[in-house]
């Protein structure tokens, strides 16, 4: 290679080794750019799902935030010593345009600040597109705090509306292409609109039988529940039972001939926090439903007892007395209900949730005296007696004051003219007729059975003018064509179930006495019979 040839290959040379660090520069940058490229790629691609499921977490949290759960239907039934079965329909609306599956979980229950328990909720399925979902569900409500569910309950049975707080964490699934699985905060204040029981009533009472001072009963209980609240299969339990205080005057509706009258005065109700006995009301007793249930609407429970206890104190049995009285009248009356005060669940979170007033309803057809037939001899009569009873009950200390019913005059008549009528004219105008006591010491009346009784006008008591009078009217009926008239009494008698005896006071109106051949006849000695009347009745004396 000659001089020239080397010269021109050292001038390429030269040419190169000053161009190589640029292209280096440049290979460097270009390759940290694609470096870069890559991490960010590889970021977007690892972050993106991250990113994504927490922007869609937060949606589903204010779905669900938004969301509205409305209760249609609650069913307790079942109870335990520490749980209660929640049968309900459930309207879930405002819950977001993506369908989702709602797992189960178990939420925290509280009312008014105060935890109940906890409530397992299975899983279910939400519709999508803002449109609401209806279930129903079947859960089991964990009681921790009896007291705290006794105050909901109370609150809820008065007629208040509720509200229950739910509160825990809920997994809820989305699709969206794939599937997202999200845990979320349920915090939600749910309503439970409350109606108190309407139209308690009881009736058909039955005597089962009386013994140490206990008059054992059944009767058959109906009430209306106009609450979306039912209950079922509660088990058996027990209510205290008491009635009106006599000495406060507080009465259920009597009856004024065929009008129901209710008393205007009005009652005193305890506290919800506080059950215990008020003035109004004395306790008397228990009552016993067997296996309660209060589905929605109208009900008959017939499957009940109830225990009447005569015991030490003194105002307690004279209300018991006072309301045995009425209804072997037929008067309506008002018990009040309180408790339960036991149940056979063992279920403490039950007791004292309810505090009811309730109608006994009176049967006015339960008549002791069905006619009495006056004159065989001096100043007697024979009762015709009826025992409604399904036990045979003991009478006797019979006292009653006998008056004359208004309807046995005539138009334009009265007690004057008709005493004048006959001749009695110094006698005062009054209805009265003496006092009629019982001349048997007992008389037993088999159930559901008539029987006579042998009853006399008391002489101790028995006057010119009662006399007159009762001679009168007969006179009067037997110058119409006629020998029955109506008549009331009032006063006391003993009253005697078994083991159980009472001295109660008894009424009747309108009941049949019949004026017997021989009565006025008897009457001709002791001068009641005037001329005129005994005219009438065909010179008898």
């Amino acid at each position: 290679m000659d001089s020239e040839d080397e010269g021109l290959l050292r001038g390429l040379g030269g040419r190169r080794s000053q161009t190589s660090p640029a292209r280096k520069v440049l290979l460097a940058v270009a390759f940290l750019l694609l470096t870069i490229l890559v991490v960010y790629l590889l970021l977007i691609a690892v972050l993106s799902p991250i990113l994504w499921t927490k922007y869609n977490s937060a949606i589903a949290q204010n779905s669900l935030n938004a969301a509205v759960i409305t209760f249609d239907r609650l069913l307790l039934k079942d109870p335990t010593a520490t749980s209660v079965t929640v049968v309900s329909t459930i309207t879930l609306s405002q819950t977001g345009s993506m369908a989702a599956t709602l797992h189960d979980s178990i939420v925290d229950v509280r009312y008014q600040g105060d935890l109940i328990g906890t409530l397992t909720l299975p899983s279910h399925q939400l519709n999508g597109d803002n449109v609401a979902t209806t279930f129903e569900q079947e859960s089991t409500l964990n009681i921790s705090s009896a007291e705290n569910f006794k105050k909901a309950a109370r609150s809820l049975l008065s007629g208040e509306t509720i509200s229950w707080r739910l509160t825990g964490q809920v997994q809820l699934t989305v699709k969206i292409g794939l599937s997202l699985t999200f845990d979320l905060r349920l915090d939600k204040e749910v309503l439970i609109p409350g109606k108190a029981l309407t139209n308690l009533k009881a009736y058909d009472i039955q005597i089962v039988k009386g013994i140490n001072g206990q008059l054992v009963c059944t009767q058959t209980q109906s009430f209306n529940n106009p609450s979306i609240t039912s209950m079922e299969n509660l088990g058996n339990l027990i209510f205290e039972l008491s009635v009106p205080n006599p000495a406060k005057g507080v009465q259920g509706k009597k009856y004024q001939g065929r009008k129901q009258v209710k008393s205007s005065k009005r009652r005193r109700r305890s506290s919800w926090m506080n059950l215990k006995e008020d003035d109004d009301f004395l306790t008397v007793g228990h009552l016993t439903i067997f296996n309660f249930s209060a589905p929605q609407g109208p009900t008959t429970i017939t499957n009940t007892s109830s225990v009447f206890q005569l015991g030490e104190n003194e105002s307690n049995n004279q209300a018991l007395v006072s309301f045995l009285s009425d209804w072997t009248m037929g008067i309506d009356q008002t018990i009040r209900l309180t408790g339960p005060k036991n149940t056979s669940t063992g279920s403490e979170f039950l007791l004292d949730i309810l505090d009811v007033e309730a109608t006994v309803i009176g049967n006015p057809d339960n008549k002791l005296i069905v006619s009495v037939d006056f004159g065989e001899t001096d100043l007697t009569a024979i009762q015709l007696a009826h025992n409604p009873l399904d036990v045979a009950v003991n009478q006797s200390n019979f006292h009653f004051d006998l008056s004359l019913d208004p309807s046995v005059f005539g138009e334009g008549q009265g007690v004057s003219s008709v005493l004048a009528l006959f001749g009695n004219h110094s006698c005062p105008s009054s209805t009265n007729m003496g006092k009629v006591i019982l001349v048997e010491p007992l008389k037993t009346i088999p159930a559901h059975q008539n029987a006579n009784l042998t009853v006399q006008i008391d002489s101790n008591f028995f006057g010119y003018c009662d006399g007159a009078r009762m001679v009168s009217v007969c006179c009067l009926l037997a110058q119409n064509g006629r020998k029955d008239f109506k008549a009331t009494v009032h006063g006391q008698m003993t009253t005697q179930i078994g083991g159980f005896t009472f001295q109660q006071q008894y009424s009747q109106e309108a009941f049949p006495i019949s004026c017997h051949p021989n009565l006025i006849k008897n009457y001709c000695d002791l001068g009641f019979v005037s001329n005129v009347c005994n005219t009438a009745i065909g010179d008898t004396c």
